[in-house]
């Protein structure tokens, strides 16, 4: 019987690693190729691996790898990104085996899919650049470290496990240095040794003693580096001393809690629950050996990322930017809780407080940072484009959200929790018959309910014989549905978390499914989407799409290195703007490839002799564009300076013509309100200027505008055309479009309000010599009419 139920566990443990393993696979190794190499992060590691000359400077593995796979495979994205990918794929497995030890087979199952699901895995494993490599040897010696230390083998599997020892100790020293991927599970498990205060007899203590020794002669030796500070590059310290001011102690915490997220906001709580006492199964009993490894592997767990922790301070302070090495153990961490949870037959109410306000703080870390899941990666000089360019904060916040939920009904619900309508009535005829303060709150309510009711039903029938503003209608209108929604989330709370406790021992399943979406869009929307900002790929593709055979492509201030992995045909590098100008205004066709931050600089000097733009044939990126002399036949300019400088002025709404200085007219604006005529309190306009040059204007002047009325003022200061085109750029004859939104305050009051504006440097401003001003020297451009 014993043998049948030892079977069908390692069927179950099968099934349970295919299909996590294979989820994991799918989410790192899928589409390796289609996304550009990132400039110039994995174009340095590219070449590095490629060509590997001078002293080392950074651990070799990676690099290793990723030139073995180049030169295996030829010089392709996914060739040189394989390794790391195929690392990450190594790290799951072992978290799996490792897991298996203080869960059962679904909960390895879970901590697989919690790892995958953190961009701290997904994106080094994705990345010439990435650690990868050094979080699969460091989780390769984590778990022979634990069999060796807790589970005293003996035998072929004492020789196995030895072996695989040596493999991951020298793989993490090779990958990561002993001070960051070696130390923490060594000291962690000779430190649990320790408080336990004794070795096992007779030939049971080797293991034990190779883990001990290993571990204290690694630790003196790190030790040593640290304190002789050599200048050269060092594997015990693993980096080169570097000056600067080293980061404070809470940046280590930020950096963990957004690069494994959704699950960072769980580690805490799991940690705390692994030193809980733990129960012994039908298997075991409290005396037994395997529920002895199982407690101590329990305590390993969570000194192996502490120690993590901190090996990485002690790194970033002197030897610059790292990677945390200790996901592993919090991914198995993490998975116990959730089966804890799952087996359970009580709801998680105080621990999902606590974890849900964690997650809400992830919520909107990403979405006020869009850069937050990058912060795991040890790239210096790594951003993101601005929000207008690039703003994943929606998407986020949809899986956050469907984290959360998940995470609510698998904490807050029990399991056979039936569906039932919330008796209500009920509910409030027995208040009432209790008398007393208790009729007079149920009689409030009800009050309070009719009003709402009331009150809004009259907003949406006769608003303006209510004689409110239009924020007081608004207000009104959404009261109305106050009662209704309330009466609604009554009744469907209780219903999803019976929902959730139908689900029963599977109740945290969806959690781990939001994760695994989470690590999904990592991989295949995130990481693909930011790619077309950092990789250049997409704009030396539109080239080769568009170029004449004969045709020879010029880069300026491009980097150069990314042609030789993209750019098909000839490649010039012109060192001038002058000379790129020289050449685009040729009569021939010519193409170049520039940054996006300079378009608007040569554009200018370019329609100064040709009187017209600069036709851009790819404006995908925030970093690089491809731009031509001659218009692309069946193509639009993708120039945003077509639509920013104009050489006729349009039909205005409202003409202005207020001259500053002499040299700047403002010729009029277009309203765009929500209603016509008037805006409400609480509601975002657009308003549209159209400058016109008639003399050049040196300095970096700025626009100011103040909305100015009822005792309230709205700044609506700001550089024109969103900073893309400055007023130094600005040429006689330009019509210059410059948008902008601004927002009316939910607390102004009804009025007519006045757009003064006007253009400043510093403490100056340029005066106004036509047009009507105040003695403040700002022009009255127009009226906002607010009710």
């Amino acid at each position: 019987m014993g043998a049948a139920l030892d079977l069908a566990d390692a069927r179950d443990a099968r099934r349970w690693a295919a299909a996590s393993l294979g989820v994991g696979a799918l989410i790192l190794c899928g589409g390796l190729g289609a996304y550009g190499i990132w400039d110039p992060w994995e174009l340095d590691a590219a070449e590095l691996a490629r060509n590997p000359e001078g002293p080392l400077g950074a651990p070799p593995l990676a690099g290793w790898l990723v030139g073995a796979s180049l030169g295996l495979f030829g010089v392709h994205e996914w060739a040189g990104r394989l390794p790391g990918a195929l690392a990450g794929l190594a790290a799951l497995a072992t978290t799996f085996v490792l897991a298996r030890r203080v869960t059962d087979a679904k909960g390895a199952a879970y901590a697989v899919a919690i790892a995958v699901s953190t961009p701290l895995l997904v994106l080094h494993s994705r990345h010439m650049f990435g650690q990868a490599p050094m979080l699969a040897a460091t989780a390769l010696l984590g778990w022979t470290t634990a069999e060796l230390a807790f589970q005293a083998p003996r035998g072929r599997r004492l020789a196995l496990l030895l072996a695989g020892f040596a493999l991951g100790y020298g793989l993490a020293l090779l990958s990561g240095g002993a001070l960051l991927a070696v130390v923490p599970p060594l000291l962690a498990a000779t430190l649990v040794r320790g408080l336990r205060g004794s070795l096992p007899a007779g030939a049971d203590r080797l293991p034990a003693l190779v883990v001990g020794v290993t571990g204290v002669v690694t630790l003196l030796l790190v030790v040593q580096a640290i304190a002789g500070d050599a200048g050269a590059y060092d594997a015990w310290r693993g980096g080169t001393p570097r000056g600067g001011q080293p980061p404070s102690f809470d940046h280590g915490l930020e950096l963990f809690f957004h690069a494994a997220a959704p699950f960072s906001a769980l580690a805490l709580l799991a940690m705390v629950r692994l030193l809980g006492p733990v129960a012994a199964t039908a298997q075991e009993t409290d005396d037994d050996g395997a529920l002895r490894a199982r407690r101590e592997t329990r305590l390993f767990l969570v000194l192996w990322p502490a120690f993590a922790y901190g090996a990485w301070t002690v790194f970033v302070s002197r030897y610059g930017a790292a990677t945390f090495s200790g996901l592993v153990p919090v991914a198995v961490a993490v998975a116990t809780l959730c089966r804890d949870v799952e087996e359970s037959d009580r709801p998680w109410w105080p621990e999902l407080v606590v974890v849900g306000l964690l997650a809400v703080l992830v919520v909107r870390d990403y979405a006020l940072f869009p850069d937050s899941p990058l912060r795991g990666l040890d790239l210096e000089g790594l951003s993101v484009p601005d929000k207008e360019v690039f703003n994943p904060a929606g998407i986020w916040a949809a899986l956050m959200g469907f984290v959360l939920l998940a995470l609510t009904l698998g904490f807050g619900s029990r399991p056979g929790t039936p569906f039932a309508w919330p008796p209500v009535r009920a509910f409030l005829r027995e208040q009432w018959a209790r008398g007393g303060g208790h009729r007079a709150w149920v009689s409030l309510l009800a009050l309070l309910s009719g009003g709402t009711l009331l009150a809004g039903l009259a907003a949406f029938v006769a608003p303006t014989a209510m004689g409110l503003t239009t924020f007081g209608v608004r207000l009104l209108r959404a009261l109305f549905f106050l009662t209704p929604a309330a009466l609604i989330v009554v009744a469907l709370i209780p219903n999803a978390l019976a929902l959730g406790g139908r689900l029963g021992r599977h109740r945290l399943a969806p959690l781990v499914l939001g994760g695994v979406l989470f690590g999904a869009y990592t991989a295949f929307g995130f990481q693909p989407a930011l790619s077309q900002h950092l990789s250049p790929r997409l704009v030396y593709d539109r080239y080769n799409e568009l170029r004449a055979p004969e045709a020879t492509l010029l880069e300026y201030r491009a980097g150069g290195r990314a042609s030789a992995y993209y750019a098909e045909g000839e490649v010039e590098a012109v060192k001038t703007s002058g000379e790129l100008l020289g050449k685009l205004q040729g009569d021939e066709r010519a193409w170049a490839i520039v940054p996006t931050d300079e378009l608007a600089s040569l554009d200018r000097t370019f329609r100064k002799r040709r009187r017209e733009h600069l036709w851009v044939a790819d404006a995908r990126s925030a970093t690089l564009t491809l731009v031509t002399n001659e218009p692309v036949e069946g193509r639009e300019n993708e120039n945003f300076l077509t639509e920013v400088v104009l050489q006729e002025l349009p039909e205005l709404e409202h003409e202005v013509g207020g001259v500053f200085d002499g040299k700047i007219e403002l010729a009029g604006y277009d309203l765009d309100l929500p209603q016509e005529g008037y805006i409400g309190a609480g509601q975002r306009f657009a308003i549209t200027w159209y400058w016109r040059v008639r003399q050049r204007v040196s300095g970096s002047y700025k626009i100011f505008l103040h909305v100015d009325g009822a005792g309230n003022r709205m700044n609506g200061d700001h550089d024109p055309a969103g900073d893309r085109y400055p007023v130094r750029f600005w040429e006689p004859g330009d019509i210059i479009v410059d948008r902008q939104e601004l927002t009316v305050p939910a607390n102004y009051r009804p009025g007519t309000y006045t757009f003064w504006i006007g253009l400043y440097a510093g403490q100056n401003r340029l005066d106004v010599t036509e047009g009507e001003k105040d003695d403040a020297n700002r022009l009255a451009a127009g009226r906002l009419e607010v009710r």
